[in-house]
């Protein structure tokens, strides 16, 4: 039996295996048992996240009529985001309008269109980078730098 027939088998044995895996895994999550299956999370592949132990992240801080301070918004699933969705989106939206310094995507009026829609009760918007080390936010999880990129 040649190599390449042998591997051809394997392939559609692990295909199966994961299929089958994944769908064990959406029925314990209906059930509310947790994830059987890891592989089953289509962001662990078209999202990854891995660590050089420097953590950076954006964040929405608001300001409404008459208050003096930004206030930092949580990360909180809405109606149409979970909380993956949100920080992948704002990250998204905040790369690209930090990448358009000529203006040519409307990508500015579209961020300010999604921080709008999560935050409507605010008047006045910022997008804060939280800069810190791993290390520094498993000890101290509220010390980090926060620079504004980009304000409504």
């Amino acid at each position: 039996m040649p190599s390449s027939y042998r591997r051809l088998v394997w392939l559609r044995v692990l295909v199966v295996v994961s299929i089958i895996g994944s769908l064990c895994s959406s029925f314990t999550l209906i059930k509310g048992w947790g994830e059987l299956y890891p592989f089953a999370n289509w962001k662990l592949f078209t999202q990854p996240r891995g660590s050089d132990n420097h953590y950076s992240t954006y964040r929405i801080y608001t300001r409404t009529a008459g208050e003096k301070t930004f206030q930092r918004q949580a990360v909180r699933p809405t109606r149409t985001f979970d909380q993956d969705d949100y920080v992948y989106t704002l990250d998204y939206w905040v790369n690209r309008t930090l990448a358009d310094s000529a203006g040519t995507t409307n990508s500015k009026a579209r961020l300010h269109t999604l921080i709008k829609y999560l935050h409507p009760e605010a008047s006045e918007y910022r997008i804060v980078r939280e800069s810190t080390t791993v290390e520094e936010l498993l000890h101290h999880p509220n010390n980090y730098e926060a620079d504004t990129v980009v304000w409504f």
